[in-house]
């Protein structure tokens, strides 16, 4: 079932009539004749689209906000439907909060794209609340400091001067940034990194269609991948304007329009991208919460071993060699003794800092917990990793722990490492690991300060 279509109509006909389009395009509709009926099943049954008549009664412009009120559909998309045709109806109707508004007699392939489209948008913001929520309950998903971000709206037209009339004609409505490109500005990388936020593209740019062109272009390149898209289409073309909703298109407008219109519907796109921008770096925030060691900054225990399995696949795959480390702090204890925790975690947070100097970036350093870390070295001899292990240890023991505050001479820190290498990758991460930790165990053994290896030939 491609989803549920919420359809308020007073007028029985019409909203048979309704359904039985959407019905045939295997959506499940509920039906309403009054507002209240249409809010009661909207609470229960949270529909993913909710197509309104507007009639003549102006309480029907407050559905929008009474919808998004209720919890779990503040971003239900909703649609006005009537007889009436103008700029003027679906002016009223993005003013009172509505996505779009579509006049009877409806245009079936447009209206399906339209809906296909809404639901599609309304889908990913349901989706981005899910991951949003779920790092909140993880503990992860604190919010970075509120702020107005600096939007930048790109306009690209048939002709330059096309695109300056909709630049001059959107200025009082204070979009943001507005500059006019082409389809070479819009693909080719800007040179201060940032993309726009936001475009409005004719459909038909230098030949006809080029604009869909451009469309798919930008939705399959990673800086311009959300970015909100407007496309404008010949008054009439309604072809053109489903398959830009199809591609991708979060909007589409009929030239010529009214300038308002196009601002609200930027507008309303704008905030939308804007807040899924923000929860996706709270998401990704989360993530790097969930995986890295806030002291060190190295990768935790939760990733590292995943990502040694990863590491031990590869190399059987391919009959490479690796190597697995398990290094710990010799008299840690005594640290954390005689000068305090917090000159403890500044040592660890050293340590960590010089293992990342002398590895390469593709080797696996992580915290697996207290004074004990992993390093997974892929692609490597066991002769070249003993000279790892070697330039680790010596590295550690000649490099002075700088401290905020604690001890007035420099302290000077050790390290053992167990060390188990695999010839030809044979060896599964289990088998490594329980190899390194042994001869974690012999060289605490032999002194500390030093190397024990476990080498597996073949």
């Amino acid at each position: 079932m491609p989803g549920t279509i919420l359809v308020l109509d007073p007028v029985a006909t019409s909203r048979i009539v309704t359904k039985v389009r959407l019905s045939q395009a295997f959506y499940h509709v509920e039906q309403a004749s009054d507002i209240e009926t249409a809010v009661d099943i909207a609470t229960r049954v949270h529909p993913d689209l909710v197509l309104a008549n507007m009639g003549q009664d102006d309480t029907i412009l407050a559905l929008p906000a009474r919808l998004r009120a209720i919890e779990g559909l503040g971003t239900l998309p909703v649609v006005f439907m009537g007889e009436e045709h103008g700029g003027a109806f679906t002016l009223r109707a993005l003013r009172a909060g509505a996505d779009d508004y579509i006049a009877r007699p409806f245009d079936e392939v447009q209206l399906l794209a339209r809906v296909r489209n809404l639901i599609r948008i309304g889908d990913v913001a349901r989706e981005l609340d899910l991951r949003h929520d779920v790092s909140d309950v993880a503990g992860f998903g604190e919010a970075g400091a509120a702020f107005t971000p600096q939007t930048t709206c790109a306009l690209i037209s048939y002709s330059p001067e096309a695109a300056m009339a909709w630049r001059n004609a959107l200025g009082p409505f204070h979009i943001g940034r507005l500059i006019i490109g082409s389809r070479a500005d819009a693909v080719v990388q800007r040179p201060d990194g940032t993309p726009p936020d936001a475009f409005v593209i004719s459909a038909d740019l230098a030949s006809k269609g080029e604009g869909l062109r451009l469309l798919s272009e930008l939705r399959s390149a990673s800086g311009t991948r959300n970015a909100a898209i407007i496309i404008a289409v010949e008054d009439g073309d309604t072809n053109t304007a489903a398959l830009a909703l199809d591609m991708g298109a979060n909007d589409v407008i009929t030239m010529p329009f009214a300038a308002e219109e196009l601002a609200l519907r930027l507008q309303k796109h704008l905030t939308h991208k804007h807040r899924a921008d923000q929860l996706r770096d709270n998401v990704a925030r989360g993530l790097r919460l969930a995986s890295v060691d806030p002291l060190t900054g190295l990768y935790n225990r939760r990733y590292a071993l995943p990502h040694l399995d990863r590491i031990a696949l590869e190399a059987q795959a391919n009959a490479t060699p690796y190597a697995v480390m398990v290094l710990d702090m010799d008299r840690f204890k005594r640290i954390n003794d005689q000068f305090g925790h917090f000159v403890g975690d500044q040592v660890l947070a050293h340590v960590a800092k010089t293992l990342r100097l002398n590895l390469r970036p593709e080797d696996l350093i992580g915290r697996l917990g207290g004074e004990e870390f992993l390093v997974a070295l892929p692609g490597v001899t066991p002769t070249k990793a003993n000279v790892v292990a070697t330039r680790l240890c010596e590295a550690v023991r000649t490099t002075p722990v700088t401290l905020s505050d604690g001890p007035a001479n420099a302290l000077f820190v050790s390290i053992s490492i167990g060390l188990a290498t695999s010839a030809r990758g044979h060896h599964a991460a289990k088998e490594m690991m329980q190899e390194a930790d042994l001869a974690l165990y012999e060289a605490k053994a032999a002194g500390r300060n030093t190397i024990s290896t476990h080498s597996f030939a073949a």
